[in-house]
């Protein structure tokens, strides 16, 4: 099989299929696997994408090795499981162990269940790890896999917040959420962007958590709140539909006393309809507070705010949470969307969940919509919305109405 993966990533080498020469520009990439033909292969494939240097490892040794000596230069890396000495998924910890804070990709021959083991692995050593690959693939789709993780626009960040760093608000992005049948905009998930009081960037899953330990996050959230509020006044000024906008607060902060009639009094200000927006939490440990939560997620509904379950199938977003609330809206996790080409338990994770949703009368929205076949894949399981980068990054306000105004 890897000779096959090989002699499929020749056919699609500079002279036998053009790259695009810009698609890794400025970045430093490791391929760690014990196939030299297919390593050398991806080396060139990286090279005529633009990347400044791709480096080479055989096994988790040398990939140890190479991270050790160029750590903080290496913004993706490549990974193999099945690799002599050691393997892929041994060598997750280590690159843990020694920081390495860049994209990483699992490519593999295994069977998908192994891989998906390992992404789940990656996932929980903090590792940023966008999607996986089973050999053999398209260099193509690894490329684009590499390069969709850097149109995020966001360097590398620090899984961690020191304790004596604060949390600061530096943006609120758009990310639209497309009708899956029109291909109109319909709306967009509001995003935040933190940095630490020197201005240097924080992962979002740390500042929220950093918040929530600070007990800074109900100051934090209604920030992004007001931020959303405003900029929902200037959309409607704008764009000829209104907007639905999906809002992120955390379990805490929706479990306080007087959340919703703050919320609804912000709302009413702006002059704009409650119908407009949306709650999604952040996640759903709901049961510090479970009755306080049920009584506030309940109003909402009353005062005609949607309710999200965000990345169901993931963590504390299952079955058991979408029975207890009564939320309008189900997110699917992109990673089933992402993995269900390749991966047959992802494709029928997001089947059963979009036919659970609809059979209790919720909304869907698949995430991580990233490939013309993903979209065509949601469409054809009757998926109400999508977004991903296959529409668009989270952007900035302007950048959104430009788009929604197409």
């Amino acid at each position: 099989m890897k000779h096959d993966m090989a002699a499929r990533a020749r056919d699609d080498a500079p002279g036998a299929s053009p790259f695009d020469s810009s698609a890794l520009k400025g970045r430093v990439v490791l391929v760690c696997d014990d196939d030299p033909i297919l390593a050398q292969t991806l080396q060139m494939v990286f090279t005529a994408s633009g990347a400044d240097e791709v480096l080479l490892a055989g096994d988790g040794v040398e990939a140890r090795a190479q991270l050790a000596a160029h750590g903080e230069r290496i913004d993706a890396l490549v990974l193999d499981l099945r690799m002599p000495n050691e393997d892929g998924v041994s060598f997750l910890r280590k690159a843990k162990e020694l920081g390495y804070a860049g994209t990483l990709v699992l490519a593999s021959g295994e069977q998908a269940d192994v891989i998906r083991g390992a992404e789940r692995l990656a996932h929980l050593y903090g590792l940023n790890c966008p999607g996986t690959l089973a050999k053999p693939f398209n260099p193509a789709d690894l490329i684009n896999l590499l390069a969709g993780a850097d149109r995020l626009a966001e360097p590398a960040r620090p899984a961690k917040v020191p304790g004596d760093r604060t949390v600061v608000l530096d943006a609120v992005l758009y990310q639209p959420r497309v009708d899956v049948w029109t291909g109109q905009c319909v709306g967009a998930e509001a995003l935040s962007r933190f940095v630490d009081g020197h201005g240097r960037d924080i992962n979002p899953e740390a500042a929220i958590a950093h918040a929530e330990s600070a007990g800074t996050i109900d100051a934090l959230t209604w920030q992004i709140i007001d931020q959303v509020l405003a900029d929902a006044v200037r959309m409607q000024t704008r764009l000829p539909a209104p907007m639905h906008l999906s809002i992120n607060v955390s379990a805490e902060t929706i479990s306080k006393d007087g959340f919703v009639d703050m919320l609804c009094e912000r709302v009413a200000i702006t002059g704009l309809e409650p119908s407009d927006f949306t709650i999604e939490l952040t996640e759903t440990r709901l049961a510090t507070d479970a009755m306080t939560a049920l009584e506030n997620l309940t109003r909402l509904r009353i005062k005609d705010i949607g309710v999200a379950l965000d990345d169901f199938g993931t963590g504390h977003a299952n079955v058991e949470q979408l029975g207890a609330y009564p939320f309008t809206e189900l997110k699917i996790d992109k990673q089933f969307v992402i993995g269900a080409q390749t991966d047959r338990f992802a494709a029928s994770c997001v089947e059963a969940a979009v036919k659970l949703a609809k059979s209790v009368g919720l909304k869907t929205v698949a995430e991580g919509i990233e490939t013309q076949w993903a979209h065509d894949f949601v469409r054809n399981l009757e998926v109400d919305e999508a977004q991903g980068f296959l529409f668009s990054r989270p952007v900035p306000l302007d950048r959104f109405l430009a788009y929604a105004a197409r």
